[in-house]
């Protein structure tokens, strides 16, 4: 029988037992033996290697692995994006390469109802045009942060895909404290009265048609009031803007 055979044959054998002797000893004494075998087996194949002259060639190795997991680290901050990109694509929301002719494998976009993104790969950098709501027709970063918030709120009134593109836009943008930024910006005005917001807006914000019964506001508000309210992970700064256009469409 061969060597590699043999050796193979004990593993397994040691394995089975090992497991055996695991499930039936309490965990505490379990995990100190294995923390024991596995520093005996580390030093163990540290011998090895020093005994057959292999060490040097296996440290060459893992230093070039170390070196290019180092190189691929930067890129780590464009995970988060990526992966809400890529739910895109599997929930069907448009996402893809651009269309045959003017594909860029460089870029990706994201198309939901309300709004269109792109992101460039080696950069990082998103751009987007709004397709629906108050903002139609303009492109994201024509936008400001009161803009944006605005945009936030129809989308969640309406469709829950581009809400979360425009929260990987404002995350983008403004970093992950937008929200706290927006609160900030919206106690600096010294005067944000309800005559800003029109009733199309209000409408608009609490994703109803023009002509929306009382009762059909009141759902509307309570429904998004759940899903932006602070203690719920929202902010002031929403709540604030869903409140004055409930508001606005009771006249009150």
């Amino acid at each position: 029988m061969r060597p590699i055979v043999l050796l193979a044959l004990l593993g397994l054998i040691g394995a089975i037992l090992l497991r055996r002797w695991i499930a039936n000893t309490p965990r505490p004494v379990a995990i100190r033996a294995m923390r024991r075998i596995g520093i005996a087996l580390i030093v163990g194949i540290f011998l090895l290697l020093t005994a057959t002259g292999r060490l040097p060639w296996i440290m060459a190795l893992l230093g070039a692995l170390a070196a290019g997991v180092a190189r691929l680290l930067p890129l780590l901050r464009f995970v988060p994006l990526l992966q809400r990109l890529w739910a895109y694509r599997h929930a069907n929301a448009g996402f893809g390469n651009q269309s045959a002719g003017t594909a860029d494998p460089q870029q990706s976009t994201a198309e939901a109802r309300f709004v269109r993104m792109t992101l460039d790969h080696e950069t990082g950098e998103m751009s987007g045009e709004v397709l629906a709501g108050t903002f139609a027709g303009k492109p994201m970063d024509a936008l400001d942060l009161s803009d944006l918030t605005q945009l936030l709120l129809e989308c969640q009134a309406a469709d829950e895909k581009s809400a979360a593109l425009v929260r990987a836009y404002l995350e983008r943008v403004y970093g992950e404290d937008w929200q706290a930024q927006a609160n900030a910006q919206r106690q600096g005005n010294s005067s944000p009265g309800q005559a800003e917001m029109t009733p199309e807006e209000a409408h608009q914000i609490l994703g109803l048609a023009v002509g929306a019964s009382e009762q059909e506001i009141i759902a509307a508000h309570r429904r998004l009031m759940q899903k932006v309210h602070p203690d719920r992970g929202g902010s002031d700064y929403l709540a604030a803007k869903i409140n004055q256009a409930k508001e606005i469409l009771l006249g009150k």
